[in-house]
């Protein structure tokens, strides 16, 4: 029942990057779709995540079966969200012109025309509770590098870049941020995750532009 749940899911999770016009806010971001979420077809929208829920029940979907598919899905969900919330560098303006503050993230992703031409690839309006909150939940239960030690998967929902070397995991971080990147070295997958999972990540401080190392033992 939770695969066939799962599979209903992924059909509403936009699985390519829309290419929203280039004098768009998005667009000038750009922004990639990919991993945006509609909330239904009479929006003619995505958003950003699954509404007040991170995409945790895909990483115990996945322990479970062992199907990287749901891999997948949790990383692009979890990899969307950041892209459109508003920053000190880089903020978001509504289509009235106000400045969203820093975190603040609209619940829009229009990806079509619902709401005139003109706003295809706008934020329409500002800050929206339940997107912010999945992102807070996000950053708490997905791990932003995932390990399963047997088949040396690599999971990397945070915006770095990781790979294995030996028994090394090596994160590098292209952004502009310093980056506190929660690793999950998953052991024995067949044990449960039990509630409180998060006690398994090893936080990894990673400078931006710059490198770090977790032992996988």
């Amino acid at each position: 029942m939770a695969c066939d749940a799962a599979h209903q899911m992924a059909s509403w999770i936009v699985p390519y990057d829309y290419e929203f016009p280039a004098d768009s806010r998005l667009g000038k971001r750009g922004v990639h779709a990919a991993g945006s979420v509609w909330a239904n077809v009479q929006n003619k929208h995505s958003a950003p995540g699954l509404c007040t829920l991170s995409p945790a029940s895909f990483l115990k979907l996945y322990r479970a079966t062992g199907d990287v598919r749901y891999l997948r899905i949790m990383r692009e969900v979890a990899h969307f969200m950041p892209q459109v919330a508003s920053t000190p560098e880089n903020p978001l303006y509504t289509t009235n012109g106000e400045l969203m503050l820093p975190g603040e993230i609209c619940e829009r992703v229009n990806t079509s025309d619902w709401e005139g031409v003109h706003n295809v690839g706008d934020s329409i309006f500002g800050s929206a509770s339940w997107p912010e909150a999945s992102l807070l939940l996000t950053w708490a239960e997905i791990p932003g590098v995932y390990v399963e030690t047997e088949t040396r998967a690599v999971c990397v929902s945070d915006h770095v870049n990781a790979h294995l070397d030996g028994d090394t995991l090596i994160i590098e971080n292209p952004t502009i941020y310093p980056a506190r990147v929660k690793v999950m070295i998953d052991i024995d997958r067949s044990a449960p995750l039990g509630l409180y999972w998060q006690q398994r990540f090893t936080l990894a401080h990673v400078p931006a532009s710059g490198s770090a190392s977790v032992k996988l033992r």
